[in-house]
C-alpha cells in the first residue's frame, strides 16, 4: 500500500485527515430567552464544523437555554475554556483559556463562527481538534474595542494574513450589510499557498453586491503561478499601488506581529497617521 500523502496547502505531513463530508446543516429556530448585552459566561454548543483548508476549521456554536446569539459589535472576540491535557502532569488535565475574535457578523443570530488554525503543539488547538457536533464548550465574552466606529467617515482598509482574516469577515459584511456604509473599503488579504484560501466566495458575492468594497487577494508562495489569479507577494507592498486616499483612510491590521509592524511602517510613509491605524496581534 502506498504511502498516503499529506493534503496539499498542508505545512506539516503529521495534521490530522480532513473531517469527512457532511450535509449541509439544516438551522431550526431554538426555544429560550436572548442573551443580555453585556460580557458573561455561558455554555455552548458545537454545532457545526467545517473545514475549507487542510489545517484551519471553522466552529459554529450555539448557546444553551438561549434563542440566538450573543449580541456583539462586529470585530470583538469571545474567550473559550476548555479542559485540556497538562503537559506538566501526564494523565491530567487544566482549563485553558484561548481568545478568539467571532468570524461572523452580529446579523447572524443562529450561531457564532470562528475561524481557528490548529497549532500542532498548542495547548488548546488539538483538543478542540478531537471535539464533534454536540459537544460543548465554556465561552465568557464578548470582549474587545477591535471595532469600526459609527457613523464612518472615512475610507477603510482591512490587512491580513493567514487568520487575521476571522474579525474581517463579519466586520466587512456589518459594515455593508447592516451599517449600509458607502465609503470606500479595501481588503488587502494575503497568504501563502493557493490551498490556503479564507472566505474567498464569500468576499467575491460582498464585492460583486458593492461597488465601493475591493477584495485584493495576495499569495506569497504561489505553487502554479502560471494559474493564480490575484496578486503575489506581502500584503504590505500591495498598499502603495491599492490604496487611494491614505490621508482620508482609516486602517485596520490583524495577523503576526511582524506584518503587523511592516505594514504600520508602510501606512505611515502613505500618510496614514498614528490615530487612524488600528490593529490586533494573532501571536
Amino acid at each position: 500500500m502506498s504511502e498516503q500523502k499529506p493534503p496539499l496547502g498542508s505545512l506539516n505531513p503529521e495534521l490530522p485527515p480532513p473531517l469527512p463530508a457532511a450535509p449541509p446543516k439544516i438551522w431550526e429556530p431554538r426555544a429560550g430567552k436572548k442573551p443580555e448585552a453585556r460580557p458573561q459566561s455561558y455554555t455552548a454548543r458545537l454545532d457545526e464544523i467545517l473545514q475549507p483548508t487542510s489545517d484551519v476549521r471553522l466552529f459554529r456554536l450555539t448557546l444553551d437555554g438561549y434563542s440566538e446569539i450573543i449580541p456583539f459589535q462586529a470585530g470583538q472576540f469571545i474567550q473559550m475554556l476548555c479542559p485540556c491535557p497538562d503537559m506538566k502532569k501526564p494523565g491530567q488535565t487544566k482549563k485553558v483559556i484561548r481568545s478568539y475574535s467571532i468570524a461572523s457578523p452580529p446579523e447572524e443570530k443562529r450561531f457564532l463562527e470562528f475561524c481557528i488554525k490548529l497549532v500542532m503543539d498548542g495547548k488548546f488547538t488539538p483538543t478542540l481538534w478531537n471535539m464533534r457536533p454536540g459537544d460543548s464548550i465554556d465561552l465568557r465574552g464578548p470582549y474587545g474595542k477591535f471595532v469600526v466606529d459609527e457613523p464612518v467617515e472615512h475610507d477603510l482598509v482591512f490587512i491580513a494574513a493567514g487568520t487575521g482574516i476571522a474579525p474581517f469577515w463579519g466586520m466587512i459584511y456589518h459594515l455593508l450589510k447592516g451599517a449600509h456604509v458607502k465609503r470606500d473599503i479595501l481588503l488587502v488579504f494575503g497568504l501563502r499557498y493557493e490551498s490556503d484560501m479564507l472566505y474567498e466566495r464569500e468576499f467575491k458575492q460582498l464585492a460583486a453586491e458593492h461597488p465601493n468594497f475591493r477584495p485584493i487577494f495576495t499569495l506569497s508562495r504561489p505553487r502554479h503561478p502560471e494559474t493564480w489569479w490575484g496578486e503575489t507577494g506581502y500584503v504590505q507592498t500591495l498598499l502603495p499601488k491599492y490604496l487611494k486616499d491614505p490621508g482620508h483612510t482609516k486602517a485596520f491590521i490583524c495577523g503576526l506581529t511582524p506584518m503587523i509592524e511592516q505594514s504600520v511602517a508602510q501606512l505611515a510613509k502613505l500618510g496614514v497617521t498614528s490615530d487612524r491605524i488600528h490593529y490586533e496581534r494573532y501571536d
